[in-house]
């Protein structure tokens, strides 16, 4: 073999030599440095999630629930912030830790809201109630335990959640109001003020004294002893009817007593005034029977 050969191949293969250990040296330096770089990273990220949940328990279980208390928020607002806030904590902490990591959150975040934007349109009217049960529990029209009127429906209120309000009926009947309808609606508080004024209609005949049965009506409430006596007791001329003359007695109760006073009025009044020989009108109809004609 020509030296010359031989000298040319011994160059190359030196060459290539350097070439492979450079190549190892570099590749080896930077796989050093990240795998420090990537240690140091999850290091961090260990710290942080250890203080974030330190933190997160904190704010949720007991600065949150101390301020609320100090607003005199209702209990179940305290139960809805308090899980609301710790999902959002942590959703948060988890996206901080990403950022730590390396790991680009921009496509993490665009694909989070397009799946809730997605969710929210297939679930449109629970997310209708929802929003209507947070509404509820914040601008409180009614609480537990309160009887309210909505639509045709009437009951006392046993428990107000995120999506239903459920309803008890004096028949023992379960109702369960989306809160969406419900706070779109009419909604009346029966026993917030803790009275109401009982309005009971009575009919009389047209040739009996108005007067007499005012006061035997009067003598009647004034004898029932859960009817308050810092509210006015009347009875009133209400109107001239077709048949009888009616009449309204008016009286203020506990909210607790008024169906029960009530009942029980309109029976002692029916009583005093069979005692006194006045009966109580109904439509009448007088049919008049025309003879046939035709066949004379």
């Amino acid at each position: 073999m020509d030296t010359g050969t031989t000298e040319a191949a011994q160059n190359l293969a030196n060459s290539w030599s350097e070439d492979v250990r450079n190549f190892f040296m570099n590749t080896g330096g930077n796989l050093s440095e990240w795998a420090v770089s990537m240690a140091g990273k999850i290091i961090l990220s260990l710290v942080v999630w250890w203080i974030g949940r330190k933190l997160i328990r904190y704010l949720t279980d007991k600065a949150l629930p101390r301020f609320l208390r100090k607003t005199k928020a209702d209990p179940d607002v305290d139960k809805f912030a308090t899980s609301a806030s710790r999902i959002l904590l942590y959703i948060l902490l988890i996206l901080e830790i990403m950022n730590i990591l390396g790991i680009n959150t921009t496509s993490f975040v665009t694909l989070l809201g397009s799946a809730a934007l997605a969710i929210g349109l297939g679930l449109q009217g629970a997310l209708s109630n929802f929003a209507g049960g947070v509404l509820l529990l914040i601008f409180k029209p009614f609480r537990k335990g309160d009887m309210i009127t909505s639509g045709n429906l009437t009951g006392t209120v046993d428990s107000i959640g995120l999506l239903y309000t459920k309803l008890i009926t004096y028949d023992h009947v379960t109702i369960n109001l989306p809160n969406g309808s419900l706070m779109n609606s009419n909604i009346l508080n029966l026993t917030e003020q803790g009275i109401r004024r009982a309005d009971i209609d009575m009919s009389i005949p047209y040739d009996v004294n108005v007067k007499r049965v005012r006061d035997l009506l009067l003598s009647v409430m004034r004898s029932e002893p859960r009817i308050r006596r810092d509210a006015p007791i009347e009875v009133v001329l209400k109107e001239f009817g077709n048949s009888a003359i009616i009449l309204q007695a008016h009286c203020t109760v506990a909210s607790d007593d008024y169906y029960s006073v009530r009942w029980d009025l309109q029976e002692k009044f029916k009583e005093e005034l069979d005692k006194e020989g006045i009966s109580i009108p109904f439509p009448q109809l007088d049919v008049h029977v025309q003879p046939d004609t035709s066949k004379q």
